[in-house]
């Protein structure tokens, strides 16, 4: 059966639809796609999707930042088209932003920060046989960051934890995270760090402040229901300009953090995925691709 011919069960049911059911496609997104998202767009009656029995920090974000979104890449399951994080690029063009970001944080995971730089870089980043722009771009990154006041810092950190697991219990919905970096400042706190490895220029990085607010408190909340865990702050570092944007977790923060949550949750359990902003949409490159198709978004 034609997968444009299957996308009526999946919607009207609220199933995400499997990702064997789904066409591939590269830069140019597939006709088929495209008139699955119009005719689901056109069904009037959808059933509310079943309660998810989880989630991730990064599907509340996402649903914050738009819950249209949240409903066609998580709900319906299509493909997400941000062509320069998902569109692997072929052998002579290197390797896409999305492995540049996986590799980064493998490394990450493994660096010894009281090393020398320049050698620890080299070393770790030699198994992965990475053509010389590809491997370049990756060392830059890290020596970024080691070179940064955090990174020193951490060398003299008398507690360093990488890649933490936590799971949160919101309106009885697990929700699950993990912390990139989390080490002991001299004054005995403990701060939390978020690598985050987009094509972000300087100029650009404060306007990423809130695109990643929800996602850097969450983090603290999670982290300040611990025993003994006195954490006041975070930051998500930006690699590549090597800028950082700082976030407060102070008491009133995670309690209005945790409220939005709640408020979150509950809307996707209902399945509320109304748009917001119809004129912020029409700025969002998913609005050509996907969101025009739906009643209402011409106006």
């Amino acid at each position: 059966m034609p997968f444009i011919d299957k996308v009526d069960d999946f919607v009207r049911k609220g199933i995400k639809i499997p990702e064997t059911q789904i066409p591939s496609f590269d830069r140019s997104i597939d006709d088929t796609v495209k008139r699955a998202v119009e005719f689901a767009s056109k069904v009037q009656n959808l059933d509310s999707p079943a309660a998810p029995d989880h989630l991730a920090v990064t599907d509340l974000s996402l649903y914050d930042q738009c819950p249209r979104l949240y409903y066609l890449l998580k709900v319906l399951n299509l493909p997400d088209v941000d062509f320069e994080k998902l569109n692997y690029a072929s052998s002579d063009k290197g390797i896409s932003a999305a492995e540049t970001g996986e590799i980064t944080h493998q490394i990450l995971d493994r660096i010894d920060y009281n090393a020398p730089a320049k050698r620890e870089v080299e070393y770790l980043i030699a198994p992965y046989k990475l053509g010389d722009n590809d491997s370049g771009k990756i060392s830059g990154l890290l020596t970024n960051f080691l070179n940064s006041s955090f990174g020193e810092e951490i060398k003299n950190s008398s507690v360093v934890m990488r890649e933490i697991p936590f799971t949160l219990f919101i309106s009885d919905i697990p929700i699950h995270g993990r912390v990139d970096l989390l080490y002991r400042t001299a004054n005995g706190a403990m701060r939390l760090i978020d690598f985050k490895t987009n094509n972000v220029k300087a100029d650009e990085v404060e306007a990423k402040r809130e695109e990643y607010r929800l996602q850097m408190e969450l983090y603290g909340l999670a982290l300040s229901r611990l025993d003994g865990m006195d954490i006041c702050e975070g930051f998500a570092f930006f690699m590549k300009p090597c800028r950082a944007v700082k976030y407060d977790f102070t008491p009133i923060v995670l309690r209005k953090c945790s409220e939005k949550t709640d408020i979150i949750v509950e809307s996707i359990k209902k399945g509320d995925f109304r748009p917001r902003n119809i004129e912020l949409c029409k700025k969002c490159e998913y609005y050509n691709l996907y969101c025009h198709h739906f009643p209402g978004s011409e106006h």
